[in-house]
């Protein structure tokens, strides 16, 4: 019998193209939406969910009788320096990225212990490897989400419930549609940050295709002992290892200077 998935965030981008995949490779699976399009045409099942919303939650997971795997793809960005970030736009962000993924653990994980069996895969970024100038409090909601996962990696062991991070590098998605940014107009050395950042939005099409997240989602549910962490893209593994090879005050002074031409 084939393995119900839950993904979160599934209307667009690395959500709709795990949720594709999985069903093209017999998965029976559940996307979801703030908003679904009532025209829907999509081979999977998309429900209504907003992460942020306990009620929400609890009527998105008990509209499925069984889930297998949940995977916590919902996120939003935040591309600002952390001195002009408001407050108020760093609680939605850790409301969506941090609390809206440890709501859904607590919805699912009480049916998987019960059964003894579950997989959870978290979708994280690259950047928990070092955070980086304008995205330091997005980093910041993803290192978080690691050290969720760290713990509850040991915590689920005696349940036979596997927890897996995907720390993902930059794909072709439309994840400008759910950025927050600055409050006010920047200043200073930060409008070069900014200005570098966004002179670069034009290159997405370099960037390689989401469906090679979905691909490697497959591999890792179909694994018999999967990892705890699994870097996904170039950009990832280099920011990785490079971060071994020099120290962070170097490699952020090189950062630095390349995005400030000094």
């Amino acid at each position: 019998m084939a393995r119900t998935v839950l993904v979160t965030g599934a209307s667009s981008g690395i959500g709709r193209a795990i949720a594709l995949h999985l069903t093209e490779a017999g998965y029976r699976v559940y996307g979801t939406s703030r908003h679904p399009n009532p025209q829907h045409n999509e081979p999977f099942t998309l429900l209504p969910l907003d992460v942020t919303q306990a009620e929400s939650v609890a009527a998105c997971v008990a509209m499925i009788d069984q889930i297998d795997v949940l995977i916590n793809n919902a996120g939003i960005t935040m591309i600002c320096p952390v001195e002009q970030a408001s407050l108020e736009d760093t609680y939605r962000l850790f409301e969506t990225n941090v609390f809206g993924v440890l709501r859904m653990i607590h919805a699912v994980l009480p049916q998987m212990r019960a059964r003894r069996s579950g997989q959870i895969l978290n979708i994280s970024s690259l950047l928990t490897a070092v955070g980086m100038p304008m995205l330091g409090l997005y980093a910041a909601s993803k290192q978080a989400l690691e050290g969720m996962t760290d713990a509850l990696y040991a915590e689920l062991a005696p349940f036979n419930i596997q927890i897996s991070s995907l720390q993902c590098g930059a794909f072709q998605t439309n994840i400008q549609n759910t950025m927050l940014g600055p409050s006010r107009p920047l200043d200073g050395a930060y409008q070069a940050y900014h200005d570098v950042f966004f002179a670069s939005a034009g290159q997405v099409a370099r960037l390689g295709p989401p469906e090679q997240v979905a691909k490697r989602v497959q591999r890792i549910l179909e694994s018999p002992r999967p990892k705890l962490r699994y870097r996904i893209g170039m950009d990832a593994h280099f920011l990785y290892y490079i971060t071994r090879l020099i120290s962070r005050e170097r490699f952020l002074g090189l950062v630095n200077r390349r995005l400030t031409n000094s």
